[in-house]
């Protein structure tokens, strides 16, 4: 139906100018379908390489996208129609990114989405769950800052059936869209989220037996004070599992390192014992960056 509609449009728009300049506009017509093809050729290759993922591929996909039409309680056509707004250019203040960007409606459906197929997303929950194995404790409480849609939370506690959750986050709508997440999987009844800064946290010192900060510090300016957040709500002993991104200066990124070493130091400076890092290159529209996972210990 769609091209149906553009093809009556296309000559619609064309006819007038035809009829007086027939050579010109011929030519226009074809010049403009030339680049219509290639365009076509282009998303069919893209959907050729799609279709030719295994299932394990297609289930996540699948699951990923079923559970945000859930929680947003839309269709796929209504759920595309959602968008978060463009921060203004030159935008490098935190206030003006989370009024525009993170307080949006349409900001934590668009990163549970990127889940379905985002290969550095992926790459964070395969982390995570290297990590879970280790950790057999049947009482463990953890807390999850900068949570947006609640995946990585979700994860975790169908994964450990005995462990309990806290999260913090900075947007009230990440906060909306992850408990209706938790409830659609079951969870909700050991976790409990909030609105709130990582830079401030509303728990006392020594709660947590493991916190998470995943793709979190290189929001805010100082991720320094975020970091040792992190380490004064953990017990002594307790893990953290973190993730930065190195050389990646997307708009909403105030904190961008340019290379390990430097996130390396980071955690130095926080006086937490980093026993695994990984940096691994991943290739966005945007060009290469490398993204860096850590578990670390409070000794």
């Amino acid at each position: 139906m769609i091209f149906e509609v553009f093809e009556q449009q296309f000559e619609a728009l064309l006819e007038e100018k035809s009829r007086k300049y027939p050579n010109s506009s011929d030519y226009l017509r074809h010049s403009l379908l030339r680049s219509i093809a290639t365009q076509i050729e282009l998303m069919l290759a893209r959907l050729r390489t799609e279709i030719n993922k295994d299932d394990a591929y297609w289930e996540n996909y699948e699951q990923v996208v079923s559970d945000v039409l859930s929680v947003m309680e839309v269709k796929s056509d209504e759920l595309l129609s959602l968008e978060a707004s463009d921060l203004p250019h030159g935008v490098r203040d935190f206030k003006t990114i989370k009024e525009k960007l993170y307080d949006t409606t349409a900001y934590p459906s668009q990163e549970h989405l990127y889940y379905r197929n985002f290969a550095p997303a992926l790459e964070r929950l395969r982390f995570i769950s290297k990590h879970l194995k280790k950790l057999d404790e049947s009482d463990i409480q953890f807390c999850d800052l900068g949570f947006g849609p609640g995946v990585l939370t979700q994860f975790i506690l169908e994964e450990k059936p005995t462990w309990t959750a806290c999260g913090v986050d900075i947007s009230p709508e990440c906060v909306r869209y992850a408990e209706k997440l938790m409830k659609l999987k079951g969870v909700n009844e050991r976790v409990q989220f909030t609105t709130g800064d990582v830079r401030n946290l509303p728990y006392a010192d020594n709660t947590f037996d493991l916190v998470l900060a995943m793709e979190v510090l290189e929001h805010i300016p100082d991720p320094l004070k975020g970091l040792l957040e992190v380490v004064r709500v953990l017990k002594p002993g307790g893990y953290a599992i973190t993730s930065i991104p190195v050389q990646l200066p997307v708009p909403m990124h105030l904190y961008v390192p340019q290379n390990p070493r430097e996130v390396l130091n980071l955690y130095e400076r926080a006086n937490l014992e980093v026993l695994d890092f990984s940096a691994k290159e991943f290739r966005i529209e945007t060009g290469p960056f490398i993204a860096t996972f850590a578990l670390s210990v409070k000794v």
